[in-house]
């Protein structure tokens, strides 16, 4: 099985300027319209393309939308890879919300948590952006989402 490289590690790679092979004699697992198509999945999952879902999924995740408006508008794959680190850093280890932007993107559905005490699926949607407390058009887009 080849070795896949996870979101972190693709955008460090791009962020570095280390291009995936463009042709190998014996082939590859790391070709550089793989690395083009990660890195534009990972852009894709916090709002990228859709016009003003970036500033939905900035609300959702916590983050300075200077951050997501970066990832938005970066130009090249270092550039991206760039923008995609520092959205990274900027999470921590708390990818909870990476799920939450991919799902609001259409990436993926709703995402839930296992809780082992007392065992049940929990919803990672926050509680605070649900349908009937949103007060900003941003809320109402995010919880539409996921209500």
């Amino acid at each position: 099985m080849p070795d896949v490289p996870s979101f972190a590690a693709v955008a460090a790679e791009a962020a570095n300027g280390t291009a995936w092979d463009r042709a190998a004699e014996d082939g590859s697992s790391r070709w550089w319209s793989t690395q083009g198509r990660l890195l534009r999945r990972f852009r894709q999952a916090l709002g990228a393309f859709e016009a003003g879902l970036h500033e939905v999924v900035a609300l959702a995740l916590g983050l300075p939308l200077h951050l997501l408006s970066a990832v938005k508008g970066a130009v090249g794959y270092r550039a991206r890879g760039r923008a995609l680190v520092s959205v990274l850093e900027a999470l921590g280890q708390d990818l909870d919300r990476l799920l939450l932007a991919g799902a609001l993107a259409g990436c993926w559905g709703s995402p839930w948590r296992w809780q082992p005490a007392p065992p049940r699926l929990v919803p990672l949607v926050p509680a605070h952006l649900d349908r009937a407390k949103a007060s900003t058009t941003l809320e109402h887009r995010f919880a539409d989402h996921f209500g």
